[in-house]
């Protein structure tokens, strides 16, 4: 009987330092959970920007096609100097 006793003795010491251990540990998980939710609200903002790479290469054809007429118009102006 004298064994319950000790049972409840220890229980009732261990028990908060269990506590305070576990609340050690999830403090910093928390902490990393708020920093990663920052992490990924940043990812899908530039995920969304992202969108517009197919339209690279009709950017860069049509640029290919203004190009000569601003190289005449640059030449023609250092000829007008």
């Amino acid at each position: 009987m004298w064994w319950w006793i000790a049972d409840l003795i220890v229980a009732i010491l261990l028990l908060p330092a269990l506590a305070w251990s576990i609340a050690s540990l999830l403090r910093p998980i928390r902490q990393i959970a708020e920093h990663l939710e920052r992490v990924v609200d940043d990812l899908n903002e530039t995920v969304g920007s992202l969108d517009a790479i197919p339209d690279l290469a009709e950017t860069v054809m049509l640029t290919g096609f203004g190009r000569p007429g601003v190289e005449r118009y640059g030449e023609a102006l250092r000829r007008a100097r």
